[in-house]
């Protein structure tokens, strides 16, 4: 669990490690890192909002220390059973659409529809980042309550089979 930003690098070095120790392969290593950190930026500062529903952090540079309160803890996983390892991050906000996750993949996959914000807030890649380099990607939606990323990859391929697989993204969303 984590409140702090300056409390990321901790936790996305921790998994690196694990995914080192599992598989020295520091092509998969950089890229559950990778995976990891935006994962964890997404939450602290793209999620959180305040009672008018106003985004609290999302127009900060992502150097910027944000603190969340005692209650908004994100809640960072990973995990393997030797195939496949997985890492998870879930957030007490819940401000992400289905819609919202569609539209950013849409937009990635064409180019004719491209529009990357050049806002403080980033680019606006980081869903598109983490589904490219995940072999599965679960996204289970709590509207107001929390958003949860699970990715997966496969330590058993190849760099090559990684590149050109086929992947899986799946979308919950839990209504009250």
């Amino acid at each position: 669990r984590l409140r702090r930003s300056a409390d990321k690098k901790e936790l996305v070095a921790a998994v690196r490690d694990f995914a080192a120790r599992l598989r020295g392969d520091s092509r998969l290593v950089n890229l559950v890192g990778g995976v990891a950190d935006e994962l964890l930026m997404n939450a602290l500062y793209n999620a959180p909002y305040d009672d008018a529903g106003a985004f609290r952090f999302r127009h900060l540079e992502r150097s910027a220390s944000v603190e969340l309160g005692a209650h908004e803890e994100v809640e960072f996983s990973f995990a393997s059973d030797g195939h496949f390892l997985a890492v998870g991050c879930c957030d007490p906000f819940g401000s992400l659409s289905p819609n919202l996750v569609q539209e950013r993949l849409a937009t990635c996959f064409e180019e004719s529809r491209a529009d990357i914000s050049n806002s403080s807030g980033g680019a606006g890649l980081g869903l598109f980042m983490i589904y490219n380099n995940v072999g599965k990607l679960v996204v289970n939606l709590q509207p107001g309550r929390c958003t949860e990323f699970i990715g997966i990859f496969d330590l058993r391929a190849t760099g090559r089979e990684r590149k050109n697989r086929i992947r899986g993204l799946n979308i919950f969303v839990l209504r009250d």
